[in-house]
């Protein structure tokens, strides 16, 4: 909690004036529990269905939590914290930023221990992935050529330095598939494969749609190239 109270519960905690989007995570009974119009921010025991667990591994601007506008990011710490809370039995920690007395996740996560994605802009990012992290956001600007690949090297020579295995770490990167033809989205996709990212994922976003449909469209426009091969 004292992770979330500095990162979180300005726009999400008990001030019912400054909270956003009807969202509590100071309290573990509205935490935990369904919303409105979609279930509830934490999924216990499983934090890949955690809406609150995706927004902060995201490297989307207009997704991540918190957002870029609030000038916070959390420290290696407390990153090596959070990863601790999802794997560990209830234990007592004492660090430089945070201390919690006998905390934990229960249930614990199916899955031990819990990846760690790190999203960011800044050469000190791929630093930190390499040393800390199991996996990259790079920015969704970034394209599979020159500049993309030696984004990839930097980062596996971080990784080497910090004696980890490169092979380990992933990268997931976005491809624009809201513009463009069906020979840019293949030829996108072609070469991050070729540079060996782990995962890839269609973006409709700051495409000028204003409607679910036309999002969903796009997304199925490029399944069928992608996917099916049409």
């Amino acid at each position: 909690q004292p992770i979330l109270s500095e990162f979180c519960f300005h726009c999400h905690g008990p001030d019912a004036g400054s909270r956003k989007a009807e969202l509590r995570l100071d309290r573990g009974e509205h935490a935990f529990q369904p919303r409105k119009d979609s279930g509830p921010a934490i999924v216990r025991g499983d934090p890949e269905r955690s809406p609150l667990w995706r927004r902060i591994a995201s490297r989307d601007p207009d997704v991540v939590m918190p957002p870029p506008e609030a000038h916070k990011s959390l420290r290696p710490e407390q990153i090596a914290l959070l990863r601790r809370l999802w794997t560990e039995e209830p234990f007592s920690f004492e660090g430089r930023w945070d201390s919690i007395d006998r905390a934990g996740i229960v249930p614990l996560p199916v899955q031990r221990p819990i990846p760690v994605w790190i999203g960011g802009y800044v050469e000190a990012t791929l630093e930190r992935v390499g040393r800390i992290g199991n996996g990259y956001f790079p920015s969704g600007s970034v394209k599979p050529d020159a500049d993309g690949r030696a984004m990839i090297e930097r980062l596996r020579g971080y990784a080497t330095a910090a004696s980890r295995n490169p092979d380990e770490i992933g990268v997931h990167v976005q491809l624009p598939v809201g513009s463009g033809t069906p020979d840019d989205w293949r030829a996108r996709a072609d070469g991050w494969r070729e540079l060996g990212v782990s995962d890839i994922s269609v973006n409709t976003m700051r495409s000028g749609f204003t409607t679910p449909a036309q999002h969903l469209a796009a997304i199925e426009r490029a399944a069928a190239v992608l996917i099916d091969g049409r």
